[in-house]
């Protein structure tokens, strides 16, 4: 499933926060996230060279950890030095990108595509996630929604929820972004 994880922020030691952060009049930064965040990455790198024409510096495709709660600190990957893991943080793997709201759509299209071929537990640090800038309430979430095509099921969550129970992971028989 996706839990729509419609967060507003980024955090990462990988620099996720500050490419968000860099706004520019032509671009919004969104997330997606399934699973594993390098399988995903990979993806998308490649839909940007394919879909916007993107190579070397203009690829913006970068992992990282999204939708748990504001970071005072460093979010960590599992480590046995006693770091905070993002995963008992509520944090998922993500892959943030700067893009043309005009390409919103095409890209969420791509990820729902994805999840329908090879859905991820719902729940957990891996669940399927939407990031967009105002969550459900942003003006982008209609072509969100419209690209899901009811597919799959959107949930709204908080920063830090994991939307989903794992005891019940398909509560309308749809996988869960």
């Amino acid at each position: 499933g996706v839990v729509l994880g419609l967060a507003v922020a980024w955090a990462s030691p990988l620099g996720i926060a500050a490419a968000a952060e860099s706004t520019s009049p032509s671009t919004v930064g969104v997330y997606f996230g399934q699973g594993c965040f390098w399988h995903v990455q990979s993806e998308f790198l490649e839909k940007e060279r394919t879909g916007l024409g993107r190579d070397g510096a203009d690829l913006t495709a970068l992992a990282g950890y999204a939708g748990g709660p504001s970071a005072q600190g460093p979010v960590c990957y599992h480590n046995s030095s006693g770091k905070p893991d993002y995963s008992e943080m509520g944090y998922a793997e993500v892959v943030g990108l700067r893009l043309p709201p005009s390409t919103v759509a095409d890209f969420a299209k791509f990820h729902f595509d994805s999840i329908a071929k090879t859905a991820t537990p719902p729940g957990g640090p891996m669940r399927n996630v939407v990031g967009l800038p105002g969550g459900v309430a942003s003006p982008l979430y209609p072509a969100v929604e419209g690209a899901n095509a009811g597919r799959l099921q959107l949930l709204a969550s908080a920063l830090g929820d994991r939307a989903s129970s794992p005891s019940d992971p398909k509560p309308l028989g749809k996988p869960i972004v």
